[in-house]
């Protein structure tokens, strides 16, 4: 057994690229390494071990290393990668299937980590990644000590000597291959929460200058809490009948949840305001590209239609989410001040979209038929106007107005 010090790094990276088997000091535990692309060092890891199992293999990562190499995956989920690396937590990804790796890599997933140990690091940049398992038989305690290794495993190829690491506790594993992030294993890490509209709720000065809205603006229908949330719901079922992915939903809610905050400074611009503010605070909690699809959206809500800037999916649910809002719960009648156009709000008690044949369906809760108001042609110009394109914008070719009768 070759016994080695972990400044030397040639050395140790030559047993590597040698098909050796090296015992190494991690970020977490020791751990065995050997380069994932060696069947002859691969097998000599499962015969250590005394297993055939490649759930047993943690690939760590080198930090600059393109990571879409060995995984496949939407760009949300590379960002949450990077939002919590380096540190002892591992991923479990879908692999790339175009990687090559030796025959005992054959499940559909890989299991990653990019460690934060500068010793490591150096390994990897000459590498670019390596298998790390725990220094153990399978279903036995992990060995934490070079001593402990060097009895049980007189046959391993190489051991880098250090002192005793002061972590026991294996890395955090995370499966993140779907939308729908699963702790299967927790260790010291604890994983960072992606940011979402909830946080916003959560945010109890976000929601109090919300609130202030409708005592600023004292308009008959809310722009505040009450029409925010109305715009969450819509975002919602928009969202779900476009079969909008897991990322573009996370960044609509977003939009609709902020989308008309600046009305507490500019009333009248309330979109640029709204931008303003939104940017500020959206700052490190997600991506640029991100905060610049949510200030887009936010922008064009309220935009005539000649005016919108590089409308997408994004802007025309929200700008479509807001005009859906002509409800009657969104009257306050504490700001009544005669206006006749409220009548519509009256009489409409939801609204909600939905898929007919391959037309795109926006369906009118009402009290009593409403055809002199859809019919007149103004609104059916306006609404022709917004809807047509929206609709497009979503797949369809076709849409119509469906008004369905409910209890008064």
């Amino acid at each position: 057994m070759e016994k080695l010090k972990t400044k030397n790094i040639k050395e140790i990276v030559n047993n590597l690229k040698n098909n050796k088997v090296v015992a190494l000091p991690t970020d977490t535990i020791y751990g065995f390494s050997c380069l994932p692309t060696s069947e002859t060092a691969v097998k000599k890891l499962c015969e250590l071990k005394q297993c055939d199992n490649e759930k047993l293999f943690i690939i760590l990562v080198y930090e600059n290393y393109d990571l879409t190499n060995l995984l496949t995956c939407e760009n949300e989920t590379l960002e949450f990668i990077k939002n919590n690396t380096p540190n002892p937590l591992t991923f479990i990804v879908n692999k790339n299937p175009n990687l090559k790796l030796a025959k005992n890599f054959y499940l559909p997933t890989l299991a990653i980590r990019i460690p934060k140990n500068k010793f490591l690091q150096s390994i990897l940049k000459e590498v670019g990644f390596m298998i790390s398992t725990s220094c153990n038989i399978h279903g036995k305690p992990n060995l934490l000590t070079c001593e402990e290794i060097e009895e049980h495993f007189p046959n391993l190829d190489c051991i880098v000597e250090t002192k005793t690491s002061n972590a026991t506790t294996p890395s955090t594993i995370v499966d993140i291959t779907t939308s729908t992030h699963k702790i299967i294993r927790q260790g010291d890490y604890i994983v960072k929460k992606e940011f979402s509209y909830e946080d916003i709720l959560n945010d109890k000065k976000i929601i109090k200058t919300i609130n202030k809205i409708d005592n600023v603006t004292k308009y008959v229908v809310s722009h505040g809490m009450v029409h925010t949330m109305h715009v969450l719901d819509f975002s919602k079922n928009i969202a779900q009948i476009v079969n909008f992915s897991e990322h573009e939903k996370k960044l609509l809610y977003i939009s609709a949840v902020l989308h008309d905050i600046g009305r507490v400074k500019d009333n009248k611009n309330h979109n640029v305001a709204s931008v303003k503010i939104a940017k500020k605070y959206l700052k490190n909690k997600l991506n640029k590209s991100d905060i610049e699809e949510v200030l887009n959206a936010i922008y064009n809500h309220c935009c005539d239609i000649n005016q919108m800037i590089k409308p997408n999916k994004i802007s025309w649910a929200l700008k479509l989410a807001d005009k859906m809002d002509i409800i009657e719960s969104r009257l306050l009648p504490q700001f009544y001040n005669g206006e006749t156009h409220i009548e519509a709000y009256k009489n409409i008690k939801n609204s909600f979209v939905s898929i007919e044949n391959e037309t795109f369906v926006l369906n009118f809760e009402v009290k009593k038929k409403m055809n002199d108001f859809f019919e007149n042609v103004a609104t059916a110009k306006r609404m022709e106007n917004l809807f047509l394109p929206a609709t497009q914008c979503f797949g369809f070719k076709k849409f119509k107005i469906n008004q369905i009768l409910t209890k008064k």
